[in-house]
């Protein structure tokens, strides 16, 4: 698993324990309420969360991809540049 920058992280936390304090004082009377909380204490203690989707994953397979279509790209600009300058050299 990827670690969560602290940036990212930070401002659900604080979502979530102003939810928990509002929650808890509005249901502070609700039996049903708070049977529900203890069956299932995750709802209030963490009810904001993200995963992690990468969606465009950098693997070896990518990496070589995109290095041969940079080799392609030299290759093709090298030969116009000494193309260009051909006539230049008969001058020197």
């Amino acid at each position: 698993m990827q670690a969560v920058p602290p940036h990212i992280y930070i401002p659900p936390l604080g979502v979530s324990s102003e939810y928990t304090d509002t929650s808890l004082q509005a249901n502070a009377g609700n039996q049903t309420a708070m049977t529900l909380l203890a069956q299932a204490p995750s709802t209030i203690v963490n009810p904001v969360y993200f995963t992690m989707n990468n969606i465009r994953p950098y693997n070896q397979p990518v990496a070589q991809a995109i290095t041969l279509v940079g080799a392609i790209y030299l290759l093709i600009f090298s030969f116009i540049v000494s193309m260009v300058l051909f006539p230049i050299r008969e001058i020197m």
